[in-house]
């Protein structure tokens, strides 16, 4: 074009058809990657955590609508800046945008952000209005770090009393010993360090409410790399298409329980159909459910993160254990108070099981269970056909506790006990699993109807448990969960 010529901006049109041809120019296979740096900075970024945070899980979707797939090196703050620079990486996730770094990188759209308070120990009266207030304290920085172009002024200029430290969780335990009296710090990453890092101290801290810096987090790609221009442009579409198909505020409201889903351990035990393991596969309406559940929420567990035990060693952990959650579980009066419930899931009924002849022989007038303090009866320990029992009035000598449910089928089978407490369809389940005909075993009582849940222990935060209380209870109006006890108990 002539020097002379006016240049006139592209329509949209001319500037998606500009777009298409620099992106068809730019990769030649379908699917494209890029290698990105970051630093540890959780709950936005981390190793440890579900997709490696929110800032990977939003940079992730957006290129992968584009079509690009995305690589993470995780390394110190200082170092990922640097490295972002140099061949062998395309750019650097997590950073503000500021005049220094303009000189060197292309600034994505912002991303989301970031709200800096200034913590400190709750028994320290502290309040300020201006940087200038900030004088008579010392201040913690982490290595690395920009705190707002003002923030930083004022620390190249000598005017705040700074000391400086490799990390975050190196500045709160210096504010825990009081070496510093302020460390600026976004709220979201100073709680879950907190939490997760230093628990027993957490009702020490607190923070200011005015907030030291509130800006955006960008991808920045090198001014040097030869692609650096069409990332900017092709991200920055991706995420406008992310937060068009509600993706992006989906992953926002649910990035908490994700997190907190990941900090979880499930535990369950072969009790077909509801869950139960075949030639070493986990199976079951409950497995099938879970995996649903974990998709519709957006989290990465799945049944293979599920550890199968007998009935007493999964029902202590789910009790005393931290963080835990048991299916399928009956929910009883005598357990209510014990656990977090979600569901309900099915239907059931525990039942006393009974040989036929037995049976036949017995009276024809119904059986309570206040009569059978003569009987002989299997049940699995801490299972609630064992609970029940026991709160009937059952003596412990007639109850013959069990592990497992095969023992039981084989004791009721060789005459060992007169009957057998215990889920009816689970009971017929493993009688054929035993190789029994089921037809030669009958229902003698139904002790209980209850209906059957994922339970949680009580330490779990209330805001897992109601997402995972909509999630089944979206699975129920969508009909997936119909399709799937289809599978298993079909009408």
């Amino acid at each position: 074009m002539d020097k002379s010529e006016p240049w006139m901006p592209m329509n949209t049109t001319r500037w998606r058809f500009f777009l298409g041809l620099v992106m068809c120019a730019t990769f030649s296979t379908s699917t494209a990657a890029i290698k990105l740096t970051v630093g540890e900075w959780p709950p936005y970024a981390s190793e440890s955590l579900p997709y490696k945070g929110l800032l990977p899980k939003l940079v992730t979707e957006a290129f992968a609508l584009e079509g690009i797939e995305v690589e993470y090196d995780f390394m110190p703050w200082a170092r990922a800046y640097e490295f972002a620079r140099k061949p062998g990486w395309d750019g650097a996730v997590g950073w503000v945008d500021n005049a220094q770094r303009r000189r060197n990188f292309w600034f994505s759209d912002r991303i989301i952000y970031s709200s800096s308070a200034l913590f400190h120990l709750k028994d320290q009266d502290f309040t300020w209005n201006e940087l200038k207030d900030l004088a008579p304290y010392r201040v913690g920085v982490s290595v690395g770090y920009s705190y707002g172009e003002a923030f930083d002024n004022a620390i190249a200029n000598q005017n705040l009393q700074v000391i400086p430290a490799v990390n975050d969780r190196q500045n709160l335990v210096k504010l825990l010993r009081r070496e510093i009296d302020l460390f600026p710090l976004d709220a979201k990453v100073g709680e879950y360090l907190l939490q997760h890092e230093l628990p027993e101290y957490q009702r020490l801290f607190t923070y200011d409410e005015k907030p030291l810096i509130q800006d955006g987090l960008s991808v920045m790609f090198p001014k040097n790399g030869p692609n650096s221009r069409s990332y900017v442009a092709i991200f920055n579409q991706g995420l406008k298409r992310l937060k068009r198909n509600g993706d992006y505020s989906r992953i926002l409201n649910n990035i908490d329980v994700i997190n907190g889903i990941s900090q979880l351990s499930f535990y369950s035990e072969d009790y077909a159909p509801f869950n139960y393991r075949e030639n070493g596969v986990a199976k079951g309406i409950a497995l099938d459910l879970f995996d649903a559940i974990m998709e519709t929420i957006g989290a990465d567990k799945s049944r293979s993160d599920v550890h199968f035990m007998n009935w007493p060693e999964a029902y202590k952990a789910a009790t005393s254990q931290n963080r835990s959650a048991l299916f399928t579980m009956t929910r009883t009066p005598q357990r209510e108070d014990k656990f977090k419930w979600v569901g309900p899931i099915y239907r059931s009924k525990v039942v006393l099981m009974g040989k036929r002849h037995d049976v036949e022989d017995e009276e024809s007038e119904p059986i309570h269970l206040k009569e059978l303090g003569h009987k002989r009866i299997c049940v699995i320990q801490d299972d609630v056909g064992h609970q029940l029992m026991v709160s009937a009035g059952v003596k412990e000598r007639n109850l013959t506790a069990t592990t497992h449910p095969l023992t039981c089928g084989q004791m009721l089978n060789n005459g060992e006990v007169d009957y057998w407490a215990y889920g009816s369809q689970t009971a017929n389940w493993y009688l054929q699993q035993l190789g029994l005909d089921a037809r030669d075993y009958q229902e003698v009582m139904t002790v209980t109807e209850s209906s059957e849940y994922f339970a949680f222990n009580l330490d779990v935060d209330d805001h897992i448990i109601e997402s995972f209380q909509k999630a089944l209870d979206y699975l129920k109006l969508s009909g997936q969960m119909h399709d799937i006890l289809q599978r298993y108990v079909p009408n």
